[in-house]
């Protein structure tokens, strides 16, 4: 009887032990279900973990109480999303538009730094919208060194930083007589002068004074011998600024026809032209023009503001 009791007891403890490998292989096969991104070399290894080890079973057996939750069910397997773009790391992805994104590139950061988007001259200005990249500047000149006045000529190198200039004159409105006064505001361009004379040499506003005494006679643009007498004083001043250039212009009064005045004012202003030349003044320093009845210098409602307007003008420039 005894050894009937010890052969089932051996056969029930054989049954156990062959039951416990196979659950054994069952947790591992579970364990070692290959993930999507798992190469073939890890799956090869971990297939050879399904074939049981006898010299190892009581690990395995401490084992099958080790929950591995790093790993997923073999029905359960969920595949890893894609991460959006963000190519300048201003936590904004590629292609969302927001009031913080460059026109210019939308998926360039206003505020990112040199290791993110190119700033060759560190000036806080990117590259792709510096319109001088090798040089500092400012924003509001779109990257370019500062230029107040505009002239193209930066305003550290400027010495008129405010008044357009030329590269010739370091920036500054071009002065040729060196008066201090630009000539674009200078009568007298070419001969040195007086600011509060419109840079005309003050001897030259006498001819203001002489013109305003030469007077005609109506319809008429013969030279009185007054007005020659006057006319030989203002030769002797413009002989003494070689270099001034001057505009004799003609008027008359609004009697007659206004096509007819406009005529009649240049053939005055040619008189006093010709009788210069003739006095030594070079042709090519004046010019003769008619404004016929256009610029009365008093209204013309008497006979006396008449005979003023009936006039030429001494114009420096």
């Amino acid at each position: 009887m005894l050894p009937a009791i010890a052969f089932y007891a051996t056969l029930i403890m054989w049954f156990l032990h062959s039951a416990g490998d196979n659950s054994t292989a069952e947790q591992n096969a579970v364990r070692v279900v290959p993930m999507e991104n798992q190469t073939e070399n890890q799956t090869e290894n971990l297939a050879a973990t399904e074939s049981p080890d006898t010299s190892n079973t009581a690990e395995s057996d401490n084992n099958l109480n080790v929950t591995d939750d790093s790993a997923p069910s073999q029905g359960n397997v969920v595949a890893d999303k894609p991460h959006p773009v963000d190519s300048d790391n201003d936590n904004t992805a590629n292609g969302t538009t927001t009031q913080n994104l460059t026109k210019e590139n939308p998926d360039v950061s206003p505020d990112a730094t040199p290791a993110t988007v190119a700033d060759s001259d560190q000036d806080g200005v990117a590259d792709h919208a510096d319109l001088c990249p090798d040089s500092v500047g400012v924003s509001s000149n779109r990257g370019c060194p500062a230029d107040t006045d505009s002239d193209g000529l930066p305003d550290a190198q400027d010495q008129c930083p405010d008044q357009a200039g030329t590269l010739s004159s370091g920036g500054c409105p071009v002065d040729s007589d060196a008066d201090g006064l630009p000539d674009g505001n200078d009568r007298c361009p070419n001969t040195a002068g007086d600011a509060d004379v419109q840079g005309c040499p003050r001897e030259i506003t006498t001819l203001d004074a002489i013109a305003s005494q030469i007077v005609f006679d109506s319809a008429s643009s013969r030279l009185s011998d007054k007005s020659k007498h006057l006319l030989t004083q203002a030769a002797r001043v413009l002989n003494r600024y070689p270099t001034i250039h001057i505009t004799v212009a003609g008027h008359t009064d609004d009697q007659g026809d206004e096509s007819i005045n406009l005529k009649l004012s240049e053939q005055r202003a040619r008189a006093c032209l010709n009788f210069l030349v003739k006095q030594g003044i070079d042709s090519k320093r004046m010019t003769a023009i008619g404004y016929g009845e256009s610029l009365p210098l008093v209204p013309n409602t008497t006979a006396a503001a008449r005979d003023q307007n009936r006039r030429v003008e001494f114009i420096p420039g």
